[in-house]
C-alpha cells in the first residue's frame, strides 16, 4: 500500500537519516536522494539540495510521477531538456504550492523505476566509496558480471544493470529507461540495482528497510571485487548454480531475512 501524507514524516525521514548515517559512508555532504512511493501515481521525494542525515518532513514533496514519466517518454526534444525538466518538476507537485522547494533532476529516474516495477516501493540513490571507485574505473562492469557469494543473489538478484555515463536530467532518464526495458526484455526478472558509471547507486526496493539492504550489499559486493582483484582473481559462481540459489524453494525465506521485506 502505497504512503499518505500522515505517513511521509516518520517513515520517509527515517529511511533517509539511516541512509545518511555517516558511519556507512554511503553519502557525504548533500549527495543522495531517496524517494517513496505515494498514493497510486504518485511519490514522496527529497529535495534538491537538503540532507539525507538531517532530513525533516520539510525536506520532501509529494509528487505525481505519472507527469514526469510523460516527459521521459515523450519524443520533445529541447537541447538538454533543463528548461523541461525544471517546468515539469514544478507542475508535478501534488500540493500546487509555489514554495521554493522542487524536486532534484534526478527524481525523473525514480519516476522510471516506480512506473517500469509496480513492485519498487522506495529508492535509495548513494554514493558508496566502494561502489563509485569501480565505477570511476576502467572495471565497472565488473560489477554486473556475475555473481561471487550466495547472498548477493538473494538481495542484490542475478542482473543488476550498469548504465553508462550521461549528462544528468532528461538525458540521463532517457537513457535509464531504455536500458531498464532492455533489460527487462533479457531477463524480466525484478531489478533491483541500477549501476551509473562515475556517479552512483540505485537501490530499487519493496519499502525502505528492503532499499537500504539492497544498498549495504551492494557496498559488499564492491568490497569483496576489490578483495577477490587484490589477492588473485574473481571467480564468479556458473550460471547454472546462480539460478539454482535465485530460485531454491527457501530463497523467498533468505530473503526475507536478509533483505528486511
Amino acid at each position: 500500500m502505497g504512503l499518505t501524507g500522515a505517513d511521509v514524516c516518520d517513515v520517509t525521514v527515517a529511511f533517509s537519516r539511516a541512509l545518511g548515517e555517516p558511519s556507512r559512508d554511503f553519502v557525504v555532504l548533500a549527495e543522495g536522494k531517496t524517494s517513496l512511493r505515494g498514493d497510486i501515481g504518485t511519490m514522496f521525494v527529497k529535495v534538491s539540495g537538503s540532507r539525507l542525515p538531517t532530513a525533516t518532513p520539510d525536506n520532501f514533496v509529494h509528487v505525481d510521477w505519472t507527469a514526469l514519466v510523460a516527459v521521459v517518454d515523450s519524443d520533445t526534444d529541447d537541447g538538454d531538456g533543463a528548461d523541461l525538466v525544471a517546468v515539469a518538476l514544478t507542475a508535478a507537485r501534488c500540493d500546487g504550492s509555489e514554495d521554493h522547494r522542487r524536486p532534484s533532476a534526478e527524481s525523473l529516474l525514480d519516476a522510471v523505476c516506480c512506473y517500469e516495477d509496480p513492485g519498487v516501493g522506495a529508492v535509495a540513490h548513494t554514493h558508496p566509496t566502494p561502489v563509485v571507485s569501480l565505477l570511476c574505473s576502467n572495471r565497472a562492469e565488473a560489477l554486473t558480471a556475475g555473481s561471487l557469494f550466495p547472498d548477493q543473489i538473494v538481495v542484490r538478484g542475478r542482473h543488476p544493470l550498469l548504465v553508462g555515463y550521461l549528462d544528468r536530467g532528461l538525458p540521463l532518464a532517457r537513457g535509464t529507461l531504455a536500458a531498464v526495458r532492455n533489460r527487462r526484455a533479457a531477463h524480466g526478472q525484478t531489478l533491483r540495482v541500477i549501476y551509473f558509471r562515475d556517479h552512483g547507486v540505485f537501490a530499487l526496493g519493496r519499502g525502505p528497510g528492503n532499499a537500504l539492504a539492497i544498498t549495504t550489499m551492494a557496498v559488499k559486493c564492491a568490497r569483496v571485487r576489490q578483495g577477490a582483484v587484490a589477492v588473485g582473481h574473481p571467480t564468479y559462481l556458473e550460471d547454472a548454480l546462480a539460478a539454482r540459489i535465485d530460485t531454491r524453494l527457501d530463497e523467498p525465506l533468505c530473503r526475507a531475512r536478509l533483505a528486511e521485506t
